[in-house]
Parts: C-alpha cells; sequence; structure tokens
C-alpha cells in the first residue's frame, strides 16, 4: 500500500492509501505513531488516490486543531 509521511504544527503525520477492486478508496493516517484513523470511500474515478491523501491530511489536521 503507497504511504507518505508529512508534518503539521510540529505532528508527524503518516498515511497509507489504498483502493479495492471496484474503484472505493480507504485510508489511514497516524499522529506521531499513536493513535489509529480510518475512513473507507465510495468508488471514485482512477487517479483519485490523490483526493484520498488529500481527505486523510485534512482529517489529521482538524485533529491536531482540535487537540489542546
Amino acid at each position: 500500500m503507497p504511504s507518505e509521511t508529512q508534518s503539521y504544527k510540529g505532528h508527524t503525520i503518516h498515511i497509507v492509501v489504498s483502493e479495492d477492486k471496484r474503484g472505493g478508496w480507504s485510508w489511514y493516517y497516524t499522529i506521531d505513531g499513536a493513535a489509529h484513523y480510518e475512513r473507507m470511500q465510495e468508488s471514485r474515478p482512477n487517479g483519485a488516490r490523490e483526493l484520498a491523501v488529500s481527505e486523510a491530511f485534512n482529517a489529521a489536521k482538524w485533529r491536531i486543531d482540535s487537540m489542546k
């Protein structure tokens, strides 16, 4: 499964995305190697990997911004 690591406000976000045989996407991310968050997406056109990564990164940024 392709993965990438990004940084946001001093936190490390590791994102993994995968596509199923019907074109649906799932992704998960960890923040600083701790908690694991995931989501499955409905079918999308080919090449939507970037969209899945973007959604995962935005979800992780929201979670980091929500931390106190």
